[in-house]
């Protein structure tokens, strides 16, 4: 996995940097391959889950029902589950674009409508539509397939390219950057937890909205890559600054040790006056926001690396 999140945070450097180079195809299968390794991340994807008032007040017991009461009921909600559709295959949920709808103000407890996109074990993205209403007569959540790719058919940048701006659905498609999409892929997967209503097949409320060890364990590499020597010694100084600044505009954050790590890093046979400019370069690249240093320029020594060597590298690299 290692191997492949560099490719992808290069490849994100060098879009960020507007260079006319081919930086999808190779990050997109990286992506990919290792989110189809990771067969933990994956579960039941619902395509429908419906529930009328009327099948909700079966388990009342008198004005005052208990929890305790609907659960000795419903059989602790088994009874209900019947209620719920699944796709056949399971996957895992990248990119979620739910939001309210426009119409039915306060004539609904809630209304949605959107898109998703999801992976499947199989190896296929699929998008789908989901539309969810809450209101008087009950609860209806139904996630409607219109499209499915197998990942071995997204086979080139252009292919990709218009397969991640049709199912993401930006308000700029033309902005978006598509590495950076990926990166949020990875960093983004929500830990699983067992639903026990209805509208956590809607959206995770705050008591189990919770970042999967997965993509804990991502961003965690992502710095461990970012700040090693054999980061720097195989990009550059000046590629290290920017991929720090980059996951930096993530809010990906590298934790105390690591960075403790790097500063300690340098202390060997080094003057103080270059263990303070690794501290000067952490403090650029981490804390100042309004800068957008992608631009290659000179670093502190004096040498910069360009786009087309940083390019040849990563083609190299990845040989």
């Amino acid at each position: 996995m290692r191997k492949k999140l560099e490719i992808l945070i290069v490849s994100a450097v060098l879009e960020k940097g507007k260079y006319k180079f081919d930086v999808i195809t190779s990050s997109f299968k990286a992506v990919t391959s290792i989110l189809l390794s990771q067969k933990d991340i994956f579960e039941k994807i619902p395509s429908c889950a419906i529930i009328t008032s009327e099948q909700l007040a079966s388990t009342d017991d008198g004005p005052l029902t208990t929890g305790l009461t609907k659960d000795l009921i419903s059989n602790f909600g088994k009874q209900n589950e019947k209620d719920i559709k699944y796709f056949d295959e399971q996957g895992v949920l990248l990119y979620d674009g739910i939001h309210a709808s426009a119409f039915g103000r306060m004539s609904y407890i809630y209304r949605t409508k959107g898109i998703r996109l999801y992976l499947l074990k199989s190896g296929a993205y699929i998008t789908v539509t989901p539309y969810c209403y809450i209101d008087h007569r009950g609860f209806e959540f139904v996630q409607e397939e219109v499209d499915k790719r197998d990942h071995e058919n997204l086979k080139d940048e252009e292919t990709i390219s218009a397969f991640l701006r049709y199912a993401l659905l930006p308000d700029d498609r033309k902005k978006m950057l598509l590495n950076e999409e990926l990166i949020k892929f990875l960093t983004s997967i929500k830990k699983s937890f067992l639903r026990d209503y209805y509208v956590e097949y809607l959206f995770h409320p705050p008591d189990v909205d919770e970042i999967s060890p997965f993509s804990k364990k991502v961003k965690a590499t992502l710095w461990e890559i970012v700040l090693s020597k054999s980061f720097q010694n195989r990009w550059g100084n000046e590629m290290q600054y920017n991929a720090m600044n980059y996951l930096s505009k993530l809010d990906i954050t590298p934790s105390p040790g690591q960075l403790i790590k790097y500063i300690k890093s340098s202390a060997e046979n080094s003057t103080l006056k270059q263990v303070l400019d690794r501290i000067d370069t952490l403090e650029y690249n981490l804390s100042n926001q309004k800068q957008d240093i992608f631009e290659f320029k000179p670093n502190f020594n004096g040498v910069g690396i360009n786009g087309n060597e940083i390019y040849r590298r990563l083609q190299k690299f990845m040989s």
